[in-house]
């Protein structure tokens, strides 16, 4: 995975962003490991909107962290929880778990957290 590239990705997405204010961009598998440009971004662009999608295969952990930071930053309407990016079926139904855990770990540490 060529990090060096990958950590340029949202810095390289506020021009078009700027540009094309009417088009919605998704964002792909929370920019792992750089999700926190990825937050950045929608929250700062109303175009923007981040897509777990295979994230919580990658990470769970970070992806459970990434779900608590947008939900207390950026609106709830732009994080898409699971995405279905696969070629294949087979893996569908693990990852759904994975997905359905990590989502219950990170809304309940929020609830904790707020007590």
């Amino acid at each position: 995975m060529p990090l060096e590239r990958v950590s340029r990705n949202p810095a390289d997405l506020c021009p078009l962003l700027r540009q094309y204010p009417e088009a919605r961009f998704v964002l792909m598998h929370i920019g792992y490991p750089y999700q926190d440009e990825m937050l950045a971004l929608a929250k700062h662009y109303a175009n923007a909107y981040v897509d777990l999608c295979w994230a919580w295969i990658i990470s769970p952990a970070a992806c459970v962290r990434f779900v608590k930071e947008f939900l207390t930053a950026a609106p709830v309407n732009k994080l898409l929880g699971f995405g279905g990016d696969y070629i294949l079926i087979e893996p569908v139904l693990g990852h759904a778990k994975i997905a359905r855990r990590g989502l219950a770990l990170a809304l309940t540490g929020l609830v904790e957290d707020a007590g």
